[in-house]
């Protein structure tokens, strides 16, 4: 019986080894080069929005990266908005406005978040394409043409970049983090995107048409989640479920690369995940709530939408037995176990998708090695019995470890 519910709890690390086989084979996940023009016609004109809060001076250095990205400025503008930072934020932002062509600055009275900062920016944006990109994160050089590539299908509502580790050096657990990232681009969004349906796109690096984006934005004050609230866990989940309902394609490019700051502390990878699960339960909430108008959207993108939710109350049923069992311990020891034998496949899949890709490598195989043997294992063994029951448990409670 424990065997069976083990197969369960890491049924997504057992199917790991063929979707790494699969979407080693026959994924393209986007062209390398950048495109010529758009539709046969110039590039569209895209308005990317950003939304800081005491990030200080990496504002600028994001700032940089998007004006230096290779996109024509005369079909790009930025707008920054100050969610009331206690830094320099302000400073560093204002600087870059007047550095760089088409830079505009905006400044909360009152703390939103990077949702509403988001949209209060979005209603002053001249662009067709919205873009949204963190103020602690760069993007890669052509990363905003790869990106706008994809719109070039009038199907595609909705695509997102890949985000990689920006600091990866910086320590054992920065290290396992590249692995995480790995598994969620090059392998689980890899083959979602190949039918049109990314179930999220990071909103760390997330492009939409705006017009897509505005029918989306009044269900967003209108949607109640547990708790009889919205607030900003799963933004990015939530635009890509609506704009799936919308009808449209959701697709990411895994050459449109974008750079993040990953937490390199225990208790800020523990607040990350735990915002994230918030998120997953939240929009599996709404799914299974809205189940009826989910079903007619087809049997493909029905079954892609609902498996996840199915999935995750089936890791929470596992969990409970675990814990409930008179044999705790022996099968928390068995549980750990089958965790260490499936992680050599981590480090197989992040050598492979990361082998040309000098800025992403592990810049030590030996700490890598250790990173996925030593902490994978024990992390997803806290991740399964503590965070995601934690996360369910905890969904009506107010917003505490909120990103921005």
């Amino acid at each position: 019986m424990l065997i069976a519910a083990l197969f369960f709890l890491f049924f997504g690390r057992i199917i790991f080894l063929f979707g790494f086989v699969i979407s080693a084979a026959y994924i393209q996940t986007g062209e390398k080069g950048v495109i010529k023009n758009y539709m046969g016609q110039e590039l569209p004109f895209i308005s990317v929005l950003i939304s800081s809060r005491n990030n200080g001076r990496n504002i600028y250095s994001t700032i940089q990266s998007i004006c230096e990205s290779g996109y024509e400025n005369s079909r790009m503008e930025v707008l920054v908005c100050d969610d009331l930072s206690t830094d320099d934020t302000s400073f560093w932002i204002k600087k870059a406005a007047l550095d760089f062509q088409d830079v505009r600055s905006f400044k909360n009275n009152y703390k939103l978040g990077k949702l509403f900062s988001i949209r209060r920016i979005s209603q002053y944006a001249k662009g067709e394409l919205f873009v949204t990109i963190d103020a602690d994160s760069y993007i890669d050089h052509g990363s905003l043409q790869r990106l706008i590539e994809g719109f070039e299908s009038l199907n595609v509502g909705a695509i997102g970049g890949r985000i990689a580790v920006k600091n990866h050096s910086s320590s054992l657990l920065t290290n396992f983090q590249i692995s995480l990232y790995v598994n969620t681009f090059f392998i689980r969004r890899a083959l979602e995107s190949k039918l049109g349906n990314t179930q999220c796109i990071s909103g760390a690096f997330f492009g939409i048409r705006k017009c897509v984006y505005e029918k989306i934005w009044a269900d967003i004050k209108t949607t109640h989640y547990v708790g009889g609230y919205f607030d900003v866990f799963g933004e990015d989940r939530f635009l890509t479920y609506k704009t799936l309902t919308l009808g449209y394609d959701t697709k990411i490019n895994n050459n449109a690369i974008c750079y993040t700051q990953v937490p390199n502390t225990l208790f800020g990878f523990f607040k990350q995940q735990l915002r994230w699960h918030k998120g997953a339960w939240r929009i599996n909430y709404i799914i299974l709530a809205n189940i009826m108008g989910v079903i007619k959207l087809g049997a493909i993108r029905s079954l892609l939408l609902t498996l996840p939710c199915f999935l995750w109350i089936l890791r929470v049923s596992v969990i409970a037995f675990i814990l409930l069992s008179n044999n705790f311990y022996d099968n928390l020891i068995l549980t750990l176990s089958f965790s260490i034998l499936l992680s050599p496949t981590y480090i197989l899949a992040a050598y492979f998708f990361l082998f040309d890709r000098e800025l992403e490598r592990p810049y030590s195989s030996l700490n890598f090695f250790l990173a996925i043997m030593v902490i994978g294992p024990l992390w997803y063994l806290f991740d399964a019995l503590l965070v995601i029951p934690f996360a369910l448990f905890s969904l009506d409670v107010p917003n505490s470890v909120a990103r921005n």
